[in-house]
């Protein structure tokens, strides 16, 4: 790959021109058959330039306006559009296979998107990634909401932003900027190759305190300052000191996964996959309880058979229709909440049966394996959560309350 700059395609060419040459030559000395037609030439630029042909040999060289290079699609005026259309049609790909298999566990799902479906997306994201604009980035969100309702089975309209922090995914934003800060991490310490180290600017030596670690580039324009090294840079002196200072790659992306993921709960994997996907959807706050369906116009109420507001806090506590579950349920719990059932409050007790006693605490996972069992035998027992085919969705229940 040859690449040159210069003030005119004039000059550009000539110096092409001249290395292509050279490597001719060398091709005729070692018999090394280079074919001229397999080769591109292309001009970037944001402006229509006027072009002078390239030669290899005694051959011309075709000149694009877009290029596939080590997978990546490049053109002239350097934008992404093409990169972000071909992500979304293997994306999609990905998908309707994993829609095939969508009865595996929450668990082996996760692990399926992380390997197979965000790997396309990633792929030389730090190249292309800083410079998307808003409605590329909305592009590449919406792919990963649609995976993460895949993963967890969650129902439509639920908040992209609980659906990611409920699976521990970053969103698209998050995801350029650690996957960026790691690369900066092996560029600055000389972990890559010595050409993109070259591309560093010089360190900063500054007399005043201040957080920057670099120089300015010379040439800041809007387009260039949403490239690579001036979006990491810029998010790097933004770092704590000693994050920046940290000698170990290892600790340096645990610590830097802490401040930009959300914090991942493993008991959320806990169950079956059906079971497991009532109680998540009661936690993303979008089920078929009333509550949940009246206002996205699926039910004609909000409230409950027995009269009362139809809430998770209601249905898991309250309503008399499933006093038998409740109390096997509560006797479960006996046994397994630190304290009993009732010195808690209703809020604090509720909070409890959907994201587990201490969430935060790794060593409470197995204390919350089992009180999610338990809550999930009960959403089973009820039936009240169940898609029901003949009324869609659960009309039965879509009454309204006594007078």
């Amino acid at each position: 790959t040859l690449v040159a700059r210069a003030n005119s395609t004039y000059e550009t060419t000539n110096i092409l021109n001249r290395d292509l040459a050279k490597i001719y030559n060398w091709a005729l000395t070692w018999k090394v058959a280079f074919n001229a037609s397999k080769s591109k030439d292309i001009i970037f630029s944001k402006s229509l330039l006027p072009s002078h042909p390239t030669i290899l040999g005694l051959q011309f060289i075709e000149r694009v306006h877009l290029h596939k290079h080590l997978g990546l699609y490049i053109n002239s005026s350097l934008t992404w559009d093409k990169q972000i259309e071909i992500i979304v049609k293997k994306v999609n790909f990905k998908l309707s296979i994993m829609w095939q298999v969508k009865e595996l566990s929450r668990q082996c799902l996760d692990v399926l998107f992380k390997l197979h479906v965000r790997s396309s997306i990633d792929y030389a994201i730090t190249v292309f990634g800083p410079s998307l604009n808003d409605s590329q980035i909305k592009t590449l969100d919406n792919l990963n909401y649609r995976a993460a309702r895949l993963v967890t089975g969650a129902q439509k309209y639920t908040s992209s932003e609980k659906l990611l922090n409920e699976l521990g995914w970053e969103n698209t934003t998050k995801r350029i900027e650690y996957l960026c800060l790691t690369q900066f991490y092996k560029i600055i310490h000389r972990q890559t190759t010595p050409l993109v180290h070259e591309c560093l600017p010089p360190r900063l030596n500054s007399n005043y305190p201040t957080n920057r670690t670099f120089q300015h580039y010379p040439f800041m324009s809007s387009f260039f300052v949403n490239s690579f090294f001036p979006f990491t840079i810029k998010k790097w002196d933004q770092l704590h000191t000693d994050l920046r200072n940290e000698p170990d790659f290892t600790l340096f992306k645990i610590k830097l996964k802490e401040k930009l993921k959300p914090m991942k709960f493993r008991h959320f994997h806990v169950g079956f996959k059906y079971p497991n996907t009532l109680h998540t959807q009661l936690r993303l706050g979008r089920s078929f309880l009333n509550c949940h369906l009246f206002p996205i116009g699926q039910s004609i109420t909000k409230y409950c058979q027995c009269g009362n507001l139809e809430s998770v806090q209601h249905f898991l506590l309250d309503c008399n229709q499933y006093d038998q579950a409740r109390g096997q349920l509560f006797q479960k719990l006996e046994g397994l909440l630190e304290n009993k059932p009732n010195t808690y409050t209703k809020q604090s007790l509720c909070q409890i049966l959907l994201c587990g006693e201490k969430p935060h605490l790794p060593e409470k996972y197995v204390h919350n394996k089992h009180i999610f069992y338990a809550v999930q035998t009960f959403l089973c027992k009820t039936k009240r959560l169940f898609y029901n085919e003949q009324n869609k969705p659960n009309r039965q229940n879509n009454v309204a309350p006594p007078e």
